[in-house]
């Protein structure tokens, strides 16, 4: 369980500095593209799929990063109402069916890139297979999501036997103090 952990805590890491470098390239691409545009009449022409590109990465990593610290925005789950063992049953329920989903879709998006690896993107400086601007970013998304998921699974499958390691948070970020968690 704890190799897990830190497998997942460093790929936690991975993913905040990955989402948070993409999201500084998506600024500072389309701010000199407006500036070079409207200021000198020379707009780069590879800056829109570009940042269509980054816009599909930081959308995966992100989406991994959020489950995997529970932050992700939720209305109601039927685990708020249980506790003890019912509670981690209901969790393993949830967390399969999350890990079942995840594969399902990686297994689709298999066929997808091959199909767009026939296909280069038009207009990045380099030959970039399309796929890795469309289903490579869901793949490691999903890939990363079901890992998780697994992981989860198997901290309430312990849990539930009175087992439960003591292991550090996947957040690579601090949690928040009570008062900020109502913003």
């Amino acid at each position: 369980m704890k190799p897990l952990n830190s497998l997942l805590r460093a790929l936690s890491r991975l993913e905040l500095i990955g989402a948070a470098c993409l999201l500084l390239l998506i600024v500072v691409s389309i701010l000199s593209q407006v500036v070079l545009r409207y200021g000198w009449n020379s707009p780069i022409r590879w800056v829109e799929e570009l940042s269509t590109a980054s816009m599909i990465w930081l959308t995966f990593l992100a989406a991994s990063l959020i489950y995997k610290e529970g932050r992700h925005m939720r209305i109601w789950g039927p685990e708020d109402h249980f506790s003890g063992a019912a509670g981690h049953v209901i969790k393993i329920g949830l967390n399969g069916l999350i890990l079942a989903t995840s594969l399902y879709i990686t297994q689709l998006a298999v066929p997808v890139v091959v199909v767009e690896n026939r296909s280069v993107t038009t207009s990045l400086p380099i030959d970039l297979p399309k796929s890795w601007v469309f289903s490579v970013p869901v793949m490691v998304g999903f890939v990363s999501i079901a890992v998780s998921a697994v992981y989860f699974i198997l901290e309430d499958f312990l849990a539930l036997f009175g087992k439960a390691p003591d292991l550090p948070s996947l957040s690579p970020i601090p949690p928040l103090a009570p008062h900020e968690e109502a913003l």
